[in-house]
């Protein structure tokens, strides 16, 4: 008994002396020691979690974040092995493009749970990889040749429904009706099937419930990546009595597997067939097989990674920027006034389906647009790279290669130096012209930048092109907006209210 009580106690004070060696190195030689920023965040990670998992209502280390810089100036060291930077100018060093590898940080790419994804992929080479295929996918050129009168199906299909509103005289949940079309024309451009939420406000609002969970869980999912992957390992039933929007969510991920194995099928019986060429561009899964991506990358659970990573952004942010976008134009009547004589002009008949190049060439229309990707900070986490192979310089800082470097690339977007009166939606200052335009342009980064930007910032700036200008050429005249809730920006998505149209 006394051996086994001496082995305890000196177990105790190895480890006791090997965490003050931890905080001594962390504190004083540490290749990031000198830099500014809280005691508590270079000594460790558990500041991170605390802040992320226990403070608050959860989520409040992006708050820290700003709070940290308004304390210790525009570079700041936030946890043992990362460093903050806020100064949007620096923007292009971080998310740099071809010719500067930029791996990205395991705690971001696995939240989702998935690994095998483009989005989950930490490797800058397997990254490059799997993106080119999706990317190619959407593709400015390809949304316009393949996916543009798909769109503008799901506008009409939008557009009905609200049209039996406005009959019905019956409000409008503006949050599960721009869910539902924004997933709908999702999923009919890049799984060849809309879901036809429309049709079912039911199913609409669990996916509502499951986005929302996913969001309030994120800081968690942050911290422990594991979380999904071993959910996903387990039955399924029982998380129905334990946590139905995980169910759910889970039940998603089970369900895009099932039908990448179906698109697999399909594509290799029509290779067999002779036609393989003709499934190149009909899904997102048909284009993964007709790729020249190894094939190990085409195993339909990695290809459902894939398929989980598109459907989760893309539905959420979509809708979400609508939203916005209805609010703020139903809340300043002159900007309405504006949108609609320019939409009138350019769409005499207002049920015509007009040309992309046309919707592309509308200045108030595309600075509405652009105004809202800025207030709407719809995804408003900090993006966390790495230089592997690249010492990098902010100001007279040098930071050694293979450290952790973040931004908040929505958070550059409310810098006065650039956007005078951040706080006001005022889609004029997207008119201007010469040096002050270029400037605002070269910090705006609704989808981040560079190798890592959002893969489908095409598609959406098409679905969100045609979904303002249809609605707003047709219904404008007709509509009020009763709420809407200031958005809780320390999560993954912005939270706002639902928004009640009438």
């Amino acid at each position: 008994m006394p051996n086994i009580l001496s082995m305890c106690f000196w177990l105790a004070w190895s480890f006791i002396f090997h965490q003050l060696c931890v905080v001594i190195y962390r504190l004083y030689f540490h290749p990031l020691a000198r830099y500014p920023g809280p005691r508590l965040a270079a000594v460790t990670f558990w500041w991170e979690c605390y802040q992320d998992i226990f403070a608050g209502q959860g989520g409040e280390f992006t708050n820290q974040l700003e709070e940290m810089h308004d304390a210790y100036g525009s570079i700041v060291r936030v946890t043992p092995d990362e460093v903050h930077i806020r100064d949007p100018e620096w923007a292009p060093v971080l998310y740099a493009g071809p010719g500067h590898v930029r791996d990205k940080d395991a705690s971001l790419a696995h939240s989702a749970g998935t690994a095998d994804g483009t989005f989950g992929t930490v490797s800058h080479d397997i990254h490059r990889r799997r993106r080119a295929p999706v990317s190619s996918y959407y593709s400015k050129a390809s949304v316009a040749k393949n996916m543009y009168d798909k769109i503008w199906q799901q506008a009409e299909r939008l557009s009905e429904l609200l049209r039996e509103h406005h009959r019905t005289g019956t409000v409008v949940n503006a949050r599960t009706t721009f869910l539902g079309w924004s997933n709908d024309t999702l999923s009919i451009c890049s799984f060849g099937k809309s879901h036809s939420l429309l049709d079912d406000p039911e199913k609409t609002i669990a996916l509502n419930e499951v986005l929302k969970s996913f969001a309030i869980a994120f800081p968690i999912l942050r911290q422990c990546g594991w979380i999904i992957p071993l959910a996903l390992s387990l039955p399924v039933a029982p998380f129905k009595y334990i946590n139905k929007p995980l169910a759910t969510l889970l039940n998603t991920h089970v369900g895009m597997i099932r039908r990448a194995e179906e698109h697999r099928k399909e594509y290799l019986s029509a290779k067999e067939g002779k036609n393989g060429r003709d499934w190149q561009q009909s899904s997102l899964f048909h284009a993964l097989m007709a790729s020249r991506l190894p094939e190990a990358e085409k195993r339909p659970k990695r290809m459902a990674h894939e398929g989980f990573e598109i459907l989760l952004a893309g539905s959420d942010t979509a809708a979400r920027t609508m939203g916005v976008a209805i609010y703020h134009i139903l809340a300043n009547p002159e900007i309405k006034c504006r949108l609609q004589v320019e939409l009138d002009t350019a769409i005499p008949n207002s049920y015509d389906q007009i040309e992309l190049r046309v919707l592309e060439q509308l200045p108030f229309l595309n600075a509405v647009l652009k105004e809202v990707l800025r207030i709407g900070k719809i995804t408003d986490h900090r993006l966390t790279l790495i230089a592997p192979n690249e010492t990098l310089q902010y100001r007279e800082w040098i930071i050694p290669a293979g450290t952790r470097v973040s931004m908040t690339p929505t958070r550059n977007s409310f810098d006065e130096r650039f956007f005078p009166e951040p706080n006001r939606f005022r889609p004029e200052r997207w008119l201007q012209s010469g040096e002050r335009l270029a400037a605002m342009n070269r910090v705006f980064m609704p989808f981040a930048r560079g190798r890592r930007a959002c893969l489908g910032m095409h598609f959406a700036q098409v679905e969100l092109q045609v979904g303002l200008a249809s609605l707003f050429r047709r219904f404008v005249s007709e509509w009020t907006c009763h709420h809407l809730r200031t958005p809780d920006c320390n999560r993954f998505t912005s939270q706002s209210g639902d928004g009640i149209m009438q």
